[in-house]
């Protein structure tokens, strides 16, 4: 049967219609599809009832840098408050002074020879060679007195013979010597002296000098 003129346009409409509700849905169907915008970068899965989430970033695709947290061998690192040993001055002082007891010798204008001893006293024999004779007259004896302060060796000058010999010598050099003590080992010391220009002095451990071992002949007993 063929539809009637006037049944036409209302015919029209409803396809019309029909249609517009189809794309509609279509629509619909495609836009649930693709999900949240927002979400795009979560992804949540459960281990053991425990929810985790990985993140992507919807920008450069990448997960996030986690901020790193420190593990259980973190624990071992020392901590910046941990006192500190304390060096007191004062032993090493008398470590030091320890160390520099007993004979020593070193060549300089000849050789000389210095004993420290334990109660704060010391010697020396100066054996000058022939130019250092020429200026103060041959072999000098000094009695002295020595002490190491913070890491500083001290020398005075208390007596000794010949005594024009002696006053020769402390006119040049003074009544007291100061050294600054570089480095004592086994056997050795070196000093540099203080004040004025810096002079180096290496010290070794010796056997005394035959001076101080030799007996007095009976003539001057």
């Amino acid at each position: 049967m063929e539809a009637s003129a006037d049944s036409r346009p209302w015919l029209q409409w409803g396809v019309t219609s029909l249609g517009i509700v189809l794309i509609a849905v279509a629509l619909f169907r495609w836009g649930s599809g693709r999900g949240n915008p927002s979400d795009a970068g979560q992804r949540s899965v459960n281990l053991g009832g425990i929810a985790v989430s990985d993140s992507v970033s919807p920008t450069s695709g990448r997960p996030p840098v986690l901020p790193q947290t420190s593990g259980a061998g973190d624990s071992a690192l020392p901590s910046s408050h941990s006192p500190l040993p304390a060096t007191s001055p004062l032993s090493t002082d008398a470590q030091t002074r320890q160390q520099l007891m007993g004979v020593w010798t070193h060549l300089a204008n000849g050789q000389q020879w210095i004993e420290n001893r334990p109660d704060g006293t010391a010697r020396m024999f100066l054996q000058l060679d022939f130019l250092a004779s020429l200026l103060y007259g041959g072999d000098i004896h000094l009695d002295l007195k020595w002490e190491v302060k913070n890491g500083i060796l001290t020398h005075q000058v208390i007596s000794g013979t010949p005594p024009e010999n002696v006053q020769k010598l402390v006119r040049d050099y003074g009544w007291t010597r100061t050294y600054q003590i570089l480095e004592t080992g086994d056997g050795y010391m070196k000093l540099e002296s203080v004040g004025g220009v810096p002079e180096r002095e290496d010290w070794t451990r010796s056997a005394p000098p035959p001076v101080w071992t030799k007996k007095p002949s009976a003539a001057l007993q």
